[in-house]
């Protein structure tokens, strides 16, 4: 669940495009900027939600290569608790 899922490939014409996970609140570096009072209990929940994408990465041989805020993506569960997930695989090996 920390993971932004890949559902597919579609094509259009030439184009490619990927069918990815839809997270809602977008980055974590916009979530950050737009709210910059974020409780420490709700940044220590994303800390701990990366790290579990991270394992999973790991117990499938995946170096993502480029954590940062701008590819941990944010979704909004219909609960109303936000998990972070890590997306944005393009330099992973």
């Amino acid at each position: 669940p920390n993971v932004v899922s890949f559902f597919g490939v579609c094509e259009f014409g030439t184009m490619k495009y990927l069918v990815l996970d839809y997270c809602n609140l977008g980055s974590l570096r916009n979530y950050l900027l737009d709210h910059p009072t974020v409780q420490p209990t709700t940044l220590l929940r994303f800390a701990c939600d990366v790290a579990k994408g991270m394992i999973h990465l790991s117990s499938l041989n995946i170096i993502h290569r480029d954590i940062a805020c701008r590819n941990v993506m944010l979704d909004d569960r219909q609960d109303q608790t936000i998990i972070a997930k890590i997306g944005d695989f393009g330099l992973s090996k």
